[in-house]
């Protein structure tokens, strides 16, 4: 698949919608992310969290990706690895998601919104769908207030924000707490424009699928039957072949 070929069906920028989503990278974070959902609970806000591979090693993850689902935000796949000149494995990603919070998502974000990255899961996988941004604040870096506040204030209906509540390894800047209040300037405007906080589930809500424990450890076993029922048929096939080689009828 060419870069050029993605289909904006498949490859988000913006949504006819009249929500603002915001959407957050890179967690997550266990000394920003619990603060931020607090602050997004007060506020009544929804939001999307893309999910690193790296991020989900803490300790603590697995808790706060299960509070996301419970107060209603999206998860999204951000993939195993965030580097611009590999693949980030999403496949590996999104059973580890599952595993920590039950939840099967559709919804992904290249690391660095590298299209190449998009095309190669999009042919690997024809259920899923990318998701870019139409707005960022640079909050990677300090933040400059200024700048933001003049962009905050041009927000229009259906756009994709990209924030970060967590940091990879190779950043040089890490420090996310200022996103704290990026959210809360945002919050503030767009409650002035009784603009709506959406989650990403609330359009796509079939990519966003929860699955039990006790669904996954079925399908396990069912998957196992198959695979039993169909040996035991390619078997009894293979023997009435034999049989009939050594009986001319």
């Amino acid at each position: 698949m060419k870069e050029l070929e993605i289909s904006n069906k498949r490859w988000i920028r913006r949504i006819r919608h009249p929500a603002i989503f915001l959407t957050y990278d890179d967690g997550p974070n266990p000394s920003v992310t619990p603060r931020l959902l607090d602050l997004l609970k007060e506020a009544r806000a929804s939001a999307t969290f893309f999910v690193t591979g790296e991020s989900l090693a803490h300790t603590e993850a697995p808790s706060i990706l299960r509070r996301m689902v419970e107060e209603g935000h999206t998860i999204g796949n951000h993939g195993e690895s965030h580097l611009k000149t590999e693949y980030p494995a999403y496949e590996i990603s999104q059973r580890r998601i599952e595993l920590a919070c039950g939840i099967h998502t559709d919804i992904f974000r290249a690391p660095y919104g590298v299209k190449k990255h998009v095309a190669d899961y999009l042919q690997k996988d024809r259920r899923v769908v990318g998701v870019h941004w139409t707005a960022y604040f640079e909050d990677w870096l300090p933040l400059d207030l200024e700048k933001v506040t003049t962009q905050v204030g041009e927000l229009d209906r259906g756009s994709i924000l990209l924030l970060h509540d967590g940091s990879t390894s190779h950043d040089e800047y890490r420090d996310r707490s200022q996103v704290l209040k990026l959210t809360e300037m945002i919050v503030g405007q767009c409650h002035r424009k009784s603009i709506p906080l959406a989650g990403l589930a609330t359009v796509y809500p079939a990519l966003h699928r929860t699955r039990s424990a006790s669904g996954r450890k079925w399908e396990f076993k069912l998957g196992n039957r198959s695979s039993s029922l169909f040996k035991s048929i390619s078997a009894t096939f293979s023997g009435f072949k034999q049989w009939c080689g050594s009986h001319r009828l």
